[in-house]
């Protein structure tokens, strides 16, 4: 899919930024003052047409000027040189929904994405690697940062967790103290203790996304909330009100796989209503269009060859199986919130296949359809993938803005500011990023082709600069990141399972079929299921349960037998045996 990015001639030294935390690794080039791009089209982010021009010229890390067709550029000595015939100047991209796992930066810039978002992560952790990538430390796209997420308390372990609105202030308080450049509020936080959170982070500068539960679209608009996550929020705001009722009575466990089905009217006057008042409000959405796409729209197939293709490369070896398993089968049908991460469409029976995927679908094209109705009554978009959860890190964020114009209507222009200028002005940092303007940081893309006619041609990457210097994209199998990510998740291997107990323990001899339910943890796609040594037909599983078929050939025989569930490699491998036995009839 990529094209050698040794196409186009630099003349004088080619400035290159290299990895730190490699091992083997050369000694970093010095960069020179300057460097100018000659000729190639301009899209500068701001939503105006492509225009030509003569020079783009970087003197540090910001450009000092964009010189128009016959004009003289002021090129300071000593200038490298970039020939950019054929090509289009694009601002760098900026995902505004990422959740970095430390070995996602090769990913995120050899696919042009030069600043992301983090909205919630293992908060000193990120801090860290925030202050790492500024001083040239650690090799990756600009890290603006969430901090941990805010949510009511008990949910989960890294988030911050809140009980009432003073403690959500306070909260609030302690993350805008770190530096944050936003605030991420999660599932369980309530009407009240929204306005409270939004109130206390505007005062500090801040704006406020929110992954939204038992909030509804319309609550969180008029407590003050700036965006949307996933475009969360506005299928319960949209329900009957008995059924938001209920699921917001359920709090955050059972809601998303309930409104996922969408097997209720919509009037067309309430979801004009509702796209209305969020543009009123100034309330942003980042639909994750990528995420609600998985396995039902038009274009999965093939989003989902370029996932396996892009995984296939030796170089990528250190991506961590469980990643791979998530972007490539995890979807808003395997309904994570009840615990099924590892229960994959595959492994479902053929009717609750038809189920999800029917209520999937039904979600994506609402969703969808919303988003026209928001953008054409003038609401801003701030594009993001759900990186590293759902999302491929930077291939993904190319799909997401493929959708939002085959979708959601969008044309390529409003994709590509969705993309550059939003997510910027969304942190307060349209000063330095977002345009291709003097005085900006030099973080910009060269394309073949013109992506504001074709947004795929977003794909066709031939340069990315960061910080006014050219870097070297592509993979490497010996890349780490030199601070990594503390986490419970197995980095490159897969665990050894555990077994706690089957249900049935036992059968009588000669019984015709038995179902074999085996209860455990660390379970993972996959794994294999042996009977005294013989490979039994695995039905159903998930992480912490699989489900088998024992036939009536494994039950002519009394005894007592091994049953083992063996992981894949890498690492991997048999769990201690749990025994089944087989009595006389």
């Amino acid at each position: 899919m990529w094209r050698s990015i040794g196409k186009i001639a630099v003349t004088s030294v080619a400035v290159v930024v290299l990895f730190a935390g490699w091992s083997n690794a050369q000694a970093p080039q010095s960069a020179p003052n300057a460097l100018v791009i000659e000729r190639g089209t301009l899209i500068d982010g701001t939503g105006a047409p492509p225009r030509p021009v003569q020079a783009l010229v970087i003197v540090g890390n910001r450009i000092k000027e964009i010189v128009p067709p016959g004009g003289n550029a002021q090129i300071p000595p000593g200038a490298s040189r970039i020939r950019a015939e054929g090509l289009t100047l694009v601002p760098g991209l900026i995902d505004s929904h990422v959740h970095s796992r430390g070995f996602d930066a090769e990913l995120y810039l050899s696919h042009g994405v030069t600043s992301v978002l983090d909205v919630s992560n293992i908060e000193d952790w990120i801090l860290v690697q925030r202050e790492g990538v500024a001083k040239g430390k650690i090799f990756g796209p600009r890290l603006f940062i969430a901090g941990a997420a805010i949510n009511a308390a008990g949910l989960f372990s890294w988030h911050v967790p809140v009980k009432d609105p003073e403690s959500a202030m306070q909260a609030t308080r302690r993350l805008a103290a770190k530096g944050v450049d936003m605030i991420k509020v999660h599932s369980g936080i309530t009407p009240v203790q929204l306005q409270a959170i939004t109130r206390e982070a505007h005062r500090a500068g801040l704006n406020v996304i929110g992954h939204l539960g038992v909030t509804d679209a319309r609550e969180a608009a008029e407590a003050g909330i700036d965006a949307l996550a996933h475009t969360g929020g506005i299928a319960l705001a949209l329900a009957p009100k008995s059924l938001a009722d209920k699921i917001k009575a359920m709090g955050t466990t059972e809601q998303n796989s309930l409104m996922l089905e969408m097997d209720f009217d919509v009037e067309e006057a309430k979801v004009d209503a509702l796209a209305k008042l969020l543009v009123e409000k100034h309330v942003r959405i980042e639909p994750d269009l990528v995420l609600r796409a998985k396995g039902v729209s038009r274009q999965w197939p093939q989003f989902s060859f370029e996932i396996h293709e892009l995984l296939k490369n030796p170089e990528l070896g250190y991506i961590w199986p469980s990643a791979r398993e998530r972007w490539l089968f995890l979807t808003p049908v395997n309904d994570h919130s009840r615990g099924e991460d590892t229960d994959y469409l595959r492994l479902m029976s053929r009717e609750e296949q038809a189920k999800r995927l029917a209520g999937a679908k039904r979600s994506f094209e609402f969703h969808a359809s919303f988003l026209k109705k928001f953008v054409a009554a003038g609401g801003e978009i701030i594009a993001g993938t759900d990186a590293q959860h759902f999302g491929t890190p930077g291939l993904s964020y190319h799909q997401e803005l493929q959708l939002l114009v085959e979708e959601a209507g969008m044309t390529p222009m409003q994709a590509l500011v969705s993309a550059t200028r939003n997510p910027a002005r969304f942190i307060h940092k349209e000063k330095d990023l977002g345009t291709l303007e003097p005085g900006k940081l030099a973080d910009l893309l060269l394309v073949r082709g013109n992506p504001a006619e074709d947004i795929k041609n977003i794909h066709n990457i031939e340069k990315v600069i960061q910080d006014g210097k050219i870097v070297e994209t592509g993979y490497h199998r010996w890349y780490k990141n030199p601070i990594p990510r503390p986490s419970t998740e197995t980095g490159g291997t897969n665990p050894v399972p555990i077994m706690t107990s089957l249900s049935p323990n036992m059968a009588t001899e000669g019984d015709s079929e038995v179902t074999l339910t085996i209860k455990g943890s660390r379970f993972v796609p996959g794994c294999a299921v042996t009977f005294n040594g013989q490979a039994v037909p695995l039905v159903a599983g998930n992480q912490n349960q699989l489900t088998v078929k024992l036939q009536k050939t494994d039950l002519m025989t009394v005894g007592t037998f091994p049953v083992v569930v063996t992981n894949p490699t890498p690492e991997g491998g048999p769990s201690q045996p749990v025994y089944f036995m087989v009595k006389f009839r």
